[in-house]
């Protein structure tokens, strides 16, 4: 039976820009030291104009600071407008002008590094928030897709070039999608069911009366699931994974399954192998978007319906012992040595049932 999603899958990478997948610590990394060159940018500015308007300050010179930052800010400019009139042309209408090339220079570099600084902070904005909100989506079971969070989602990615109310905005409709998805919260019960043995049922059988017999026993399966009022249910080729509103419903539904196939065993199939089924039920609390098909939801609630399942005996239903005792019909469960996923197992036996 193919495994329905689980915590232990890995879904399969998106196509999207590689620095998508990143960690943001390079790009937090990259954005400080921007932020960092934008700061001294504008210190070697301040420090190189800095004669011009002490001039209008009475004794400025006789505090040790001041007259240490002009200093600085005169070697600053001095070294460095060396280096510029090497290569530009810096007297104009009769005037040295490497001043202005050296502080437009340096103006140019602050406001660059600072808008860099702000890019790479975004980057590492957007990727921490896409990695809180996979895994919030994961947690809760929750689709790409889902339409509980689409805007989430679009807004997440309008957030790789965006600016700080863009984020503000996304953390705001973060917290409503959280608010909106509190309320989809509740208890439910899983059915997992598989069929024994179907590869040996199908050896020595031709083609058409495989695949009538397969055809018949889904017809037979979604009658009872139909009947017992079933809210999603997932197939694969040889079992599904159902879902219910209470837990007796889940395991009533499991023993008219294996009740059922006495008379469909001898009434309805054409191979010579009967149908025998294992039974897997577990409840609890599970966040559900009506939105997104069963197989897609993920939740350690369901791996451990299917893990009951994996484990149980032919023609059986298998539940934990937790999920025994507030059952409403516990008539037929008996206590088995099989501990599954730390829970003591409970199970239901129709061969049991058809001898007494």
């Amino acid at each position: 039976m193919r495994r329905f999603v689980s915590y232990e899958d890995v879904p399969m990478p998106e196509k999207s820009p590689r620095w998508t997948t990143m960690s943001p610590i390079p790009f937090l990394l990259a954005s400080w030291v921007a932020k960092l060159a934008a700061i001294v940018a504008l210190i070697v500015i301040i420090l190189m104009i800095l004669p011009y308007p002490l001039q209008y300050v009475e004794d400025a010179e006789r505090y040790e600071y001041v007259q240490k930052a002009v200093d600085l800010g005169s070697t600053a400019r001095e070294r460095l407008g060396s280096k510029v009139r090497e290569y530009v042309p810096t007297r104009i209408a009769g005037e040295d002008r490497t001043l202005w090339f050296l502080v437009g220079g340096f103006l140019l570099v602050e406001i660059m590094a600072a808008r860099v600084g702000g890019a790479f902070g975004a980057r590492a904005d957007y990727l921490k928030l896409k990695k809180k909100v996979e895994s919030w989506e994961k947690d809760m079971g929750l689709s790409k897709d889902s339409a509980v969070t689409s805007t989430l989602n679009a807004k997440l990615t309008a957030l790789k070039d965006g600016t700080k109310e863009d984020r503000e905005e996304l953390l705001k409709i973060f917290a409503e999608t959280k608010r909106k998805l509190s309320g989809m919260g509740r208890e439910l019960a899983f059915l997992s069911i598989d069929i024994v043995d179907s590869t040996k049922m199908k050896i020595g059988e031709d083609q058409e009366t495989i695949e009538y017999d397969f055809k018949q026993y889904k017809t037979f399966v979604d009658d009872i699931l139909k009947a017992n009022g079933v809210i999603k249910v997932a197939w694969t080729p040889d079992g599904i994974m159902a879902c219910f509103s209470n837990i007796d419903t889940a395991v009533k539904t499991g023993k008219d399954v294996i009740r059922g196939l006495r008379h469909f065993n001898s009434e309805r199939k054409l191979m010579k192998s009967d149908f025998r089924v294992r039974c897997g039920v577990n409840s609890g609390y599970v966040y559900m978007d009506d939105d997104v098909p069963l197989e897609e939801v993920s939740d350690r609630v369901i791996d451990i319906a299917g893990h009951m399942q994996k484990h149980a005996e032919p023609m059986t239903v298998s539940v934990a012992k937790t999920v025994v005792e507030p059952m409403t019909d516990r008539q037929g469960f008996q206590e088995t040595p099989k501990i599954v996923d730390g829970y003591q197992v409970y199970a239901w036996s129709g061969d049991q049932e058809e001898g007494s």
